[in-house]
């Protein structure tokens, strides 16, 4: 489920919406050069809490919340943060190979995949990784197949078609 965001038009605007909450973090607020603000409220028991992110790269960032999830996770500049909604703190931030692109459901293995600029990752609705694949060159595409993924990558004639369970490269010239 995905969240809605809010902009801010600065960092003071941003904190100060942020102090006004009962619960709150922030997300990339030690980045060297910020470009864009932007919050978003996600329930807790009966009560939302607000969640500041700061990036410093074009495009917004995105957040995907399951409902059977006790977990947020946040797409941004080269990131993908996962923050515990119960405690209402930053679990792990873990470094993508490229610019974070998309989230994708995966119904059938449960799972959150993270498309980004080289690659991508799956992780399970409790934040851990599953498996990640990277791509010889930037992606261009992905289209969810059932139980496999397609990634059309630059400069490459066949796609790469991906196992959803395992992240192994299922493609041959039979496909």
């Amino acid at each position: 489920m995905s969240v809605r965001l809010r902009s801010w038009e600065s960092q003071n605007l941003l904190f100060q919406h942020l102090m006004c909450m009962a619960s709150s973090l922030v997300i990339g607020g030690d980045i060297e050069s910020p470009q864009a603000f932007y919050s978003c409220s996600v329930e807790r028991k009966g009560e939302m809490i607000e969640i500041g992110i700061i990036v410093n790269q074009p495009g917004p960032p995105s957040v995907c919340h399951l409902q059977s999830s006790e977990r947020v996770f946040i797409g941004h500049d080269q990131s993908l943060t996962i923050v515990d909604v119960g405690s209402c703190k930053v679990l792990e931030d873990i470094l993508l190979e490229g610019m974070f692109f998309e989230f994708l459901t995966d119904d059938v293995f449960r799972q959150i995949l993270v498309i980004h600029e080289l690659g991508i990752v799956a992780v399970s609705s409790s934040g851990s990784i599953q498996w990640g694949y990277s791509t010889p060159d930037i992606l261009e595409g992905w289209q969810l197949m059932n139980d496999r993924i397609s990634l059309t990558v630059i400069d490459r004639l066949k796609p790469i078609i991906l196992d959803l369970s395992s992240g192994i490269d299922v493609a041959n010239d039979d496909l």
